[in-house]
């Protein structure tokens, strides 16, 4: 074989290679755009969301009703000043200033709905949640209030 032979054989081979990721990149953008933001979560917030819980392989969703069962995505209490997840504040006790501001809850919340939430996301589940892990003041109706939410 000449030297363009082996020129065209390589071309062709990065192509192959190289296919799959791209094709892959325009399937993730699809399906980013598919996810409809809801009203409530500013467009730059919904974008940091979606990217957190893409990487922990969770849904947006979820998180977005825990954020409005919470502060309304941060429109009441806590929330006003960065807790818009309740993560890290515990009213009358200690508040962990390391997860004040959405990336920060979403550093805390993200890893641990990966670990111990049991998807599908079911009103059970969402109590169950709420019951051994997330621990809020009142599990059972913290988990129907965000599943009710969630669900629509």
């Amino acid at each position: 074989m000449d030297e363009k032979s082996h020129i065209l054989i390589l071309i062709v081979i990065i192509i192959i290679i190289t296919l799959p990721d791209y094709a892959y990149g325009e399937v993730v953008e699809e399906v980013r755009v598919a996810l409809k933001r809801p009203d409530f979560i500013p467009s730059a917030d919904w974008t940091l969301v979606v990217r957190y819980c893409e990487n922990y392989n969770i849904t947006p969703y979820l998180i977005a009703a825990i954020g409005w069962h919470e502060t309304h995505w941060g429109k009441l209490g806590a929330g006003r000043y960065g807790w818009i997840l309740g993560f890290g504040y515990f009213p009358g006790s200690t508040v962990k200033e390391k997860y004040r501001g959405l990336e920060n809850q979403l550093k805390g919340a993200c890893p641990m709905l990966a670990k111990y939430f049991h998807f599908p996301v079911t009103q059970s589940s969402c109590i169950n949640f709420a019951v051994n892990h997330y621990k809020p003041g009142v599990p059972t109706a913290w988990g129907k209030s965000v599943y009710s939410i969630y669900s629509g």
